[in-house]
């Protein structure tokens, strides 16, 4: 009678576990809040976590950054693009007022040719980089600026065309602004922070 309990309790529990996600896989247990995680040293509570998302059923999808999270996001990156900064205009003392296409190679757009170095890397730094919350990287070999590797800068490139054109064509159809001057759009009017602009409706 003990052997056959003890077949069926075997039995019961292996039909159970194949049952079980991943052919009865250990699911790992859920960080209590407030505790950190494994080899991250940062909170559960402050972690972003897979969260469901309306329509998707919540695979693959992350929870989004809290204010917090997100501001301590901008000064890491801030920091990065700070020291790439610093470091290019050292190797650069000295053309800082040349006109840009004259140092630069591959550099495309001729407005930007026509600007200075000094000029071209606060507008790159300042009204790219930080209105997409991005560091130098998003679009640059920093060792090879020259370089067209990276699908994001063309995509660049493609953006700036588009924003001239918004603001040449477009734009001066409109009504002056309350001063005179004809409304205008630049990254940060869309982007906000982020490298590809959502279309919710932020609370």
């Amino acid at each position: 009678m003990y052997r056959r309990r003890r077949l069926l309790s075997l039995l019961l529990a292996a039909a159970l576990g194949s049952c079980s996600p991943q052919g009865g896989a250990p699911t790992a247990p859920v960080p209590a809040v407030g505790t950190p995680r494994s080899g991250t040293g940062v909170p559960a509570a402050a972690a972003p976590t897979a969260a469901a998302a309306p329509g998707a059923g919540g695979q693959g999808r992350r929870a989004p950054l809290t204010p917090e999270q997100r501001a301590a996001r901008r000064d890491s990156i801030a920091g990065m693009r700070a020291q790439t900064v610093k470091a290019l205009m050292e190797k650069l003392a000295g053309k800082e007022k040349l006109k840009a296409g004259d140092v630069f190679a591959n550099l495309k757009d001729a407005a930007l040719q026509d600007t200075t170095v000094e000029a071209l890397v606060t507008l790159m730094d300042v009204n790219y980089s930080k209105a997409l919350g991005v560091s130098c990287s998003f679009c640059h070999n920093v060792e090879r600026w020259d370089e067209d590797t990276k699908e994001e800068k063309e995509t660049t490139r493609i953006m700036i065309k588009m924003v001239t054109m918004l603001n040449t064509e477009q734009l001066t159809k409109l009504p002056p602004e309350r001063g005179g001057k004809t409304p205008t759009l630049d990254c940060v009017t869309c982007h906000r922070g982020l490298n590809h602009p959502g279309r919710a409706i932020l609370p």
